[in-house]
């Protein structure tokens, strides 16, 4: 059971840690855990998937050097019609 505490208090670390650098984003976004962290199945070398949902102007790859994510991030930053579009295409 104690690795179970553990665990939980780690996911809750770092969903604090991505809330405090989401905050610093100066725009409207929705943000979305994804991956290893959603699933339970972290460790020390999983990196934080967020998908990032914004009206952005930006090419995909200007996207992420404008978001300039911490470290161990691994950011897909997405148009409200991208979004859509992987959901309607049921792209996991």
């Amino acid at each position: 059971m104690e690795i179970i505490k553990r665990r939980i208090k780690e996911r809750e670390r770092v969903i604090a840690e991505a809330k405090k650098w989401l905050n610093k984003i100066p725009y409207k976004k929705t943000a979305i855990l994804i991956g290893s962290y959603v699933r339970g199945g972290f460790n020390q070398w999983s990196d934080i998937d967020l998908i990032i949902i914004a009206n952005y102007k930006e090419k995909p790859l200007q996207r992420i050097k404008k978001l300039n994510p911490p470290p161990a991030y691994q950011v897909i930053p997405l148009t409200p019609e991208e979004f859509q579009k992987q959901v309607e295409k049921e792209i996991p």
